[in-house]
C-alpha cells in the first residue's frame, strides 16, 4: 500500500495509521489502531477523544473512505485537522488551468494551501482562484 495517495478511494481496512479519511462527509482519523471521528460539525483534538478499534469497521467498509491527510502524528489539534479537510477540498476543487498558472515549481497540495490562505473556498469561480494565485505567487 505504499502508493496510496491523498485523494485515493481505498478499503476501511487499508487506511493506515496517521490517516485522515472522509467517508459521507464525515471525518476519521486513525492511530496507533484506532479510530477517531473528528469533523465536520465540531472538529475535536484526537486526543479528547475516546478510541474505537479500526478493525471495527468492517461493517461500514461501504463506501470506501477518501484519504484526506497522510503522516498525522496524533498531536494535530482541532484546528489543524479542520484545515487539512479544507485544504483537501480546495486542492479537489482546483481546475487544471488554475493549476498551470502557478508559480513554477509548485505542487497541487501547495497551491491548495496557497488558495486556502488567501480565502479561496470550492464553489468560487476557477477565475478567482487564478487571481488569487497571481496575488500570492511570492507568497
Amino acid at each position: 500500500m505504499s502508493d496510496v495517495k491523498v485523494g485515493d478511494v481505498v478499503a476501511w481496512d487499508k487506511v493506515r495509521d496517521g490517516t485522515l479519511v472522509e467517508r459521507r462527509g464525515v471525518f476519521f482519523v486513525r492511530f496507533r489502531g484506532h479510530g477517531y471521528v473528528v469533523g465536520p460539525r465540531v472538529w475535536t483534538d484526537i486526543r479528547k477523544l475516546h478510541p474505537w478499534l479500526w478493525e471495527d469497521c468492517d461493517d461500514i467498509n461501504e463506501p470506501k473512505p477518501t484519504i484526506i491527510a497522510m503522516g498525522l502524528t496524533g498531536q494535530e489539534t482541532a484546528a489543524d485537522l479542520q484545515r487539512l479537510a479544507e485544504v483537501f477540498e480546495v486542492r479537489e476543487a482546483i481546475a487544471d488551468e488554475v493549476l498551470e498558472k502557478a508559480p513554477g515549481g509548485l505542487t497541487l497540495d501547495e497551491v491548495a494551501v496557497r488558495l486556502h490562505a488567501a480565502g479561496w473556498r470550492p464553489g468560487m469561480a476557477a477565475e478567482g482562484a487564478a487571481r488569487l494565485l497571481a496575488e500570492v505567487r511570492d507568497g
